[in-house]
């Protein structure tokens, strides 16, 4: 994955400008918070059939959340501002 990662960077380095880095991360910092309340409101929001489903759906969210954090911080890290 972290192979993956660098190969994404490479990429975008030499094609994106610094301006274009940063909202590519903003947009995925707020992809990040989307899923990170979408695990947080939804069971409460929604009746899960179990109680292994309420613990599922926050914790799924919360991963996506840090997958999209760490894909945003891992395009913006080499950006000087």
């Amino acid at each position: 994955m972290l192979l993956y990662i660098r190969q994404i960077k490479a990429v975008s380095m030499n094609r994106l400008s610094i301006g274009q880095l940063k909202s590519l991360s903003d947009f995925l910092n707020k992809i990040a918070v989307a899923w990170f309340s979408i695990g947080v409101v939804t069971p409460f929001l929604t009746k899960p059939e179990t109680i292994i489903q309420s613990i599922k759906i926050p914790i799924r969210g919360t991963i996506m959340a840090f997958i999209f954090l760490f894909f945003s911080l891992a395009i913006i890290k080499g950006v000087k501002t």
